[in-house]
């Protein structure tokens, strides 16, 4: 496994207090309204060795951080199913990147030209947290990103000809992500309907902002819960039980399955505070199916992609380490199977090429 390490800012503690741009935010003195005025620090790319080092890659692979832009989150995917493995870096206060894999070590960066660098209003966002997945079933991965208060989280929706759409306002996170400030986010199918729903982490960074309350934003918020309901997300936080009444500053964000009972479980970090662990009861009213892969030279088969076919549904996941906001998901990959006791076919494209693929599998079991 190779590395790939997003960075923020080099700039020193007197710089950042020195900054003119570093010292108000909405008439909040005395805060810090980062990352602009403050230099940022380029990313690096580091290729494994396979002998326990590791070599800086960063030019020859074509990962360099031209912009010296503020990187926050990162995410690998292969978009355009061509069979290598893509990037994705969630920047502060500007554009994205979308690296695409050459597939001969290098990469070229693709964000604006794929449409998934900015909003569809031409402008950056406080990107932070990060995912992909197949949301709408349609076989290819779509992405989440989650922002500062004042921007809605951007659904990337992938179109399947190398191009995304910025397909936020349609599927219903336009509003109700407008006011938080949001960071930890994951497609998870939390009631094993087979579709990926969404959750999303919110928490301000300026405890201050409890002393404006005109500005309709608070230090402490609700983290989200939102059902697909045939592609569209309707928000069901409020009924989601007692573990979404809690208002904390929330950050990172993981998923999994920790008492392996056929659900998707929510562990969210807090500043300042304990961690909330969100235990799911009830997701496994509907039947289910957890894939853990194991590779001798991939062990946990990072970069794979597994398939579960019911009828004419198929669904998709990719295996990946990292997403979310500085977070890592359980590796075994969790697929929700409504009413369904038999899975048709399972299919592993493992990052390799080969594949590896399983007729009629039993619900409600680990394989």
């Amino acid at each position: 496994m190779d590395l790939y390490v997003v960075n923020y800012v080099t700039s020193s503690i007197q710089e950042v207090l020195e900054a003119k741009l570093s010292q108000d935010w909405k008439g909040v003195t005395n805060v810090m309204k980062g990352p602009q005025g403050l230099k940022g620090a380029a990313d690096a790319f580091y290729r494994n060795n396979g002998d326990g080092t590791f070599t800086d890659a960063t030019a020859e692979s074509g990962l360099i951080d031209i912009g010296m832009l503020y990187g926050l989150g990162i995410c690998t995917t292969d978009y355009d199913l061509d069979g290598d493995i893509d990037i994705y870096v969630a920047n502060d206060a500007s554009p994205n990147y979308l690296y695409q894999n050459n597939g001969n070590g290098t990469f070229t960066e693709v964000g604006l030209y794929a449409n998934a660098s900015v909003a569809n209003t031409g402008l950056p966002q406080a990107s932070m947290g990060i995912d992909f997945a197949d949301f709408d079933n349609d076989g290819d991965f779509d992405g989440i990103l989650t922002h500062f208060s004042g921007e809605c989280s951007t659904l990337y929706r992938n179109l399947g000809d190398g191009f995304f759409e910025d397909a936020s306002g349609s599927v219903g996170l336009w509003q109700r992500t407008y006011l938080p400030m949001s960071w930890g986010t994951g497609f998870f199918d939390y009631d094993n309907d087979m579709d990926l729903d969404l959750f999303i982490a919110n928490g301000h960074i300026y405890p201050q902002v409890d002393s404006h309350l005109a500005y309709g934003e608070s230090y402490a918020q609700l983290n989200q819960l939102f059902n697909n309901s045939k592609g569209y997300f309707k928000e069901t936080t409020s009924e989601a039980g007692d573990g979404f009444k809690i208002r904390l500053s929330s950050r990172g964000t993981a998923f999994a399955d920790y008492d392996n009972d056929g659900d998707l479980d929510v562990l969210v970090i807090n500043m300042d505070a304990l961690p909330t662990l969100l235990r799911n009861d009830g997701g496994n009213a509907k039947n289910w199916l957890s894939i853990e892969l194991k590779d001798q030279n991939n062990i946990s088969g990072i970069g794979s992609i597994v398939t579960v076919k019911i009828g004419n549904l198929t669904q998709t996941r990719e295996i990946r380490s990292g997403n979310s906001y500085a977070s890592q998901n359980e590796l075994r990959t969790h697929f929700g199977l409504g009413n369904a006791d038999l899975v048709d076919e399972i299919s592993v494209k493992w990052v390799s090429g080969a594949r590896t693929t399983l007729h009629n599998i039993a619900a409600r079991q680990l394989i």
